[in-house]
């Protein structure tokens, strides 16, 4: 490296060791000198700038990813808008054919009954006439004939072990007049007896629906507590107490176009 040192009383300036002059040497010593201190300085000025220059590609380079992330991130946050639409899409659908399919099965058990109460094994190997029978005979105040009844089984789980709950009847009428006269006779008889056996009959509903019902079962317990009379048919319930009564009625609105279901729902209105 060429250093340049001005001498005083020097017309030009020469290269450090070359100028012989005498009144230079002290300048000499002192250029010398700072040239030795400024060393340290200009080597970690040159490692800084090599630094920057490192840390300056590296910047770039993060830059060119970011931008490249970035963009990724914008058509990955597209396609999550998407899946969402068509997510609520989806589960929209799932709700409507919910409904549609317990509306079906709903309308399938219309000629249902569900009896609880008989001992497991009491109908031997013939269910439906055993059913037929007990029907007859016990109902015979408002059944003319035996009802015809298509099926009778017993409710599709597992059978008890001895001591535990016996498991319902499912019964299916095949006229719907005949399963609404005997219901209508099961609500007016509280107390039905079989060899010493209560028995109970109820609508059979489907699981949606029987699920909703359970969602009453303190406000029936509350009821009954109290002595308040109720009826749930569907989800349509009636109180009365003391000379007055409230009905909560939720009606599907299916169908009321039709004569049959709209006279229905007028007249009980009018009730």
């Amino acid at each position: 490296m060429i250093q340049f040192l001005w001498c005083p009383g020097s017309r030009t300036n020469t290269e450090m060791g070359k100028n012989t002059k005498p009144g230079c040497a002290k300048n000499q010593e002192a250029s010398t000198l700072l040239n030795s201190s400024l060393s340290p300085l200009q080597t970690s000025l040159e490692s800084i700038h090599s630094t920057l220059a490192s840390h300056t590609t590296t910047i770039s380079e993060m830059e060119t990813a970011l931008t490249d992330h970035s963009g990724r991130i914008t058509e990955l946050e597209i396609e999550v808008n998407s899946l969402k639409a068509k997510l609520t899409a989806a589960a929209d659908l799932k709700a409507t054919l919910g409904s549609a399919v317990d509306d079906l099965v709903s309308r399938s058990k219309r000629q249902n009954l569900r009896v609880v109460g008989f001992p497991e094994g009491i109908e031997g190997r013939k269910p439906r006439e055993f059913i037929t029978d007990f029907f007859f005979k016990s109902a015979k105040d408002v059944l003319s004939a035996p009802p015809e009844i298509d099926h009778a089984h017993r409710s599709l789980v597992p059978k008890p072990r001895q001591g535990d709950r016996p498991r319902p009847f499912i019964v299916r009428f095949h006229r719907f007049l005949d399963k609404d006269t005997v219901l209508r006779w099961a609500k007016e008889h509280k107390e039905i007896s079989y060899q010493g056996h209560t028995i109970k009959i109820y609508k059979d509903f489907s699981v949606g629906i029987a699920r909703k019902r359970a969602a009453f079962n303190s406000v029936k317990s509350s009821l009954y507590k109290k002595g308040i009379r109720f009826e749930m048919a569907g989800l349509n319930t009636g109180l009365s107490s003391r000379g007055f009564s409230v009905k909560l009625v939720s009606w599907n609105v299916r169908g009321l176009g039709g004569p049959i279901k709209r006279s229905r729902v007028f007249s009980h209105l009018k009730n």
